[in-house]
């Protein structure tokens, strides 16, 4: 049996063993696109639109592929992402492989 504990002896266990980060955290790619807008007074954190449409491709088995699709096509009208955005966070996400047909066959539709 496996027990799971509670956040706070996570904390004080790093601090026991002096580690300055929590033995299980938050991977990087969790934070890789995060932006802090203000609204009134709060901070609100929030994905940027290319990050937005990677997370549309990676769970496109449960989305359905039209739902990434589209998504590209509406940041791309809009001009809020670039090809170069999208590969960079489909790398960290590990879909630069599944992703990539998809954006040159846009890429090539748009260019006629």
């Amino acid at each position: 049996m496996v027990r799971i504990a509670r956040p706070g002896k996570c904390a004080a266990i790093s601090a026991c063993f002096g580690l300055t980060e929590a033995p299980i955290g938050i991977s990087s790619a969790a934070n890789e696109g995060l932006e802090t807008h203000h609204i009134g007074k709060m901070p609100l954190k929030i994905y940027s639109a290319a990050r937005a449409v990677v997370d549309c491709f990676k769970f496109r088995n449960k989305l359905g592929l039209d739902v990434p699709l589209e998504a590209r096509r509406l940041a791309r009208r809009r001009k809020r992402v670039q090809n170069r955005e999208l590969l960079h966070y489909g790398r960290l996400l590990r879909v630069e492989n599944p992703m990539s047909p998809y954006l040159q066959a846009i890429e090539l539709a748009g260019r006629k």
